[in-house]
């Protein structure tokens, strides 16, 4: 008999801590929470400061668990490989009212599931729960003996949305309550206490990185142009270099990874250039 309870695969969890490092915690946590078969919730917050890797680790675990090949295979074996797990994502930065919103989530879930039929327009949040509903209804209708259906509904950036009513969070929040086999997943900078006005809603931290962290996932870029004496060496001296611009710049003004990175990389060529010259050698530097 198949175990109602099955933590996702182990060796996909290591790709995706290797994929994303300094993240292993955060994965974990929502990789059991999002599974068919781990421990899902109705509701998820992700909150975290800009460029900690919110929405690209969220992306990248939906799509893997959304993978028809493995999707199923948890540590114990491939018994669940007919679960499916489908998911959609609407960004808040893309809608410019909270009815556009609306409108957005509906083409979202139509286009995860497969839908069809008429879409209605979403006009309220009556509306919204009626239109998923039977959007849902029709696509849970559609599977085999065995088989588990799960939608996950992602709002990246929700907290910032342009017109949106007071009422929103809250009757989001209880989608989950109202329509079976459905995930709302929230993605926030700082949430306020409480914000969904429901008790009991998992909440996943996405921490600031360390300067440890920075250096741990800079170093896994090749900066360009390398040095003429070697991959090791170029390594080597980039490795000091990104510390020094750390403790000089980034220390003070803030710890975003894309910032950290877009900054070391311009700054590179113009540090090296006395080495590509002939004037000095890597020796200082290493």
């Amino acid at each position: 008999m198949a175990s109602l309870f099955a933590l996702p695969n182990e060796i996909v969890l290591a790709a995706f801590c290797a994929r994303f490092p300094c993240r292993e915690d955060p994965i974990r946590s929502l990789a059991t929470l999002l599974s068919i078969r781990g421990a899902p919730s109705k509701n998820i917050v992700l909150y975290g400061l800009e460029a900690t890797g919110k929405s690209a680790i969220t992306k990248a675990v939906l799509e893997e668990l959304s993978s028809p090949t493995k999707n199923g295979i948890v540590n114990g074996g491939n018994e669940h490989a007919q679960d499916t797990l489908r998911y959609a994502i609407i960004k808040s930065a893309e809608c410019i009212s909270g009815r556009h919103l609306l409108e957005q989530t509906l083409g979202a879930v139509a286009k995860a599931t497969g839908w069809e039929g008429h879409i209605g327009r979403g006009e309220n949040l009556s509306q919204l729960v009626i239109e998923i509903g039977k959007i849902l209804e029709a696509w849970r209708a559609e599977q085999e003996d065995r088989e588990n259906r799960r939608l996950v509904l992602v709002f990246d950036g929700i907290d910032r949305q342009r017109d949106a009513p007071p009422t929103l969070l809250p009757a989001l929040a209880r989608l989950g309550e109202i329509i079976p086999n459905l995930t709302t997943l929230y993605i926030t900078t700082s949430p306020r206490p409480n914000f969904l006005h429901l008790p009991g809603v998992p909440h996943i931290h996405f921490q600031p990185y360390t300067k440890t962290d920075l250096l741990t996932i800079i170093s896994h870029t090749a900066p360009s142009p390398s040095l003429l004496t070697g991959e090791k060496d170029t390594t080597d001296v980039w490795t000091r270099f990104t510390s020094a611009v750390y403790d000089s710049l980034t220390k003070h003004s803030s710890r975003d990874i894309l910032s950290f990175r877009s900054l070391s990389l311009r700054l590179w060529p113009q540090f090296i250039k006395p080495i590509l010259d002939g004037t000095l050698s890597p020796s200082p530097f290493l």
